[in-house]
């Protein structure tokens, strides 16, 4: 979420607003770190900038670990002992009952308690290939649990540090859809950072289509892995094919595995989940792709209470590419 502070502090909150032939609003522009696009039909033509704007930046100001002035930040760093729910909290309280619930339901292969992991991960001489294993311990064994009610959340150990990036962008996905239909707004797309959630019909009339990345895309040269049509549903993608280090031979993705505290190795280079809810999409393709498709499969095989359908991408030695599918994924093709 580093990018939203330099857009919305910075300059000022950007993006372009512009319609379509068939009268669809389309905005685009930075949020949270990264790129959002919208679209949306209203008979009315309203344009709901500015709204969408505050959404963001009231999602920037409880959410942000890059912003210091941020409610999550104030929590890590202890000036603020108990948050208390009201307008102003609202998705970080949303985020934490989320969170809670995925990490119980993956079996503690989600975890929003890895601030201080991600931080020594990316400071620390473990980027030249040395961890210290005491200092690994101690981060480990730092409880990311809290005392949550409808009132308050208060920590249960001072030295935990937490970090939504791994579910949030999901969530704002989801708030901005809650604001259209609202609003009685009965077709949008809403896209943040790559994360998606569509209602009704495009421009064109027909159900929404979605372009998945390739592995082997490029910010100069983007390509299409799969293209997917979505009814009323929400996908995200998760994956490691950009951002990884190679310590000792050994390559370990940026999808750190709460049990370990170490990136995870094995050769799942993405997975994608198609699911209704936006955050819970979020938050289920980083657990699987920490899990790695085997584990993934017979977790689902017992319990697969969401209904999500996946994609797995995986590499071989040679870096050559596999697909294959889970939960009727590939019925949402377009041929």
């Amino acid at each position: 979420m580093n990018r939203i502070i330099l857009v919305l502090i910075g300059f000022g909150f950007f993006f372009s607003c512009n319609n379509t032939p068939n009268n669809y609003i389309q905005l685009e522009g930075e949020a949270q770190g990264t790129t959002f696009f919208i679209s949306y039909y209203d008979s009315l033509k309203t344009d709901y900038s500015s709204e969408i704007e505050q959404i963001l930046i009231d999602f920037d100001n409880q959410l942000s670990v890059y912003l210091p002035t941020s409610v999550i930040s104030q929590f890590n760093l202890n000036k603020i002992d108990t948050v208390f729910n009201s307008d102003k909290t609202t998705q970080l309280f949303d985020c934490f009952n989320k969170s809670i619930s995925i990490q119980d339901y993956s079996q503690g292969n989600f975890n929003h308690g890895l601030q201080n992991l991600i931080m020594t991960n990316r400071l620390s001489s473990y980027s030249e290939g040395v961890f210290n294993k005491e200092i690994m311990d101690s981060i480990l064994s730092i409880t990311s649990e809290v005392i949550l009610t409808d009132e308050f959340i208060i920590k249960k150990d001072t030295l935990s540090q937490f970090n939504f990036d791994a579910i949030a962008q999901g969530l704002s996905v989801d708030v901005i859809c809650d604001f259209f239909n609202s609003k009685e707004v009965e077709n949008y797309m809403v896209e943040i950072g790559g994360e998606v959630k569509v209602k009704g019909n495009s421009s064109y009339g027909k159900l929404w289509k979605i372009a998945l990345e390739s592995p082997s895309s490029t910010v100069k040269n983007r390509k299409v892995q799969e293209t997917i049509s979505l009814n009323n549903e929400s996908v995200v993608t998760s994956g490691s094919y950009r951002k990884f280090k190679i310590i000792d031979g050994v390559k370990y993705s940026h999808a750190i595995n709460p049990k370990t505290g170490l990136g995870v190795t094995h050769n799942l280079l993405s997975v994608s989940v198609i699911t209704d809810n936006c955050a819970i999409a979020d938050g289920l393709a980083t657990s699987f792709l920490v899990m790695g498709k085997e584990k993934t499969i017979a977790f689902l095989e017992k319990d697969n209470k969401y209904k999500a359908k996946l994609l797995f991408i995986e590499s071989d030695s040679i870096d050559n590419y596999t697909t294959s599918y889970y939960g009727g994924f590939e019925d949402y093709l377009v041929k």
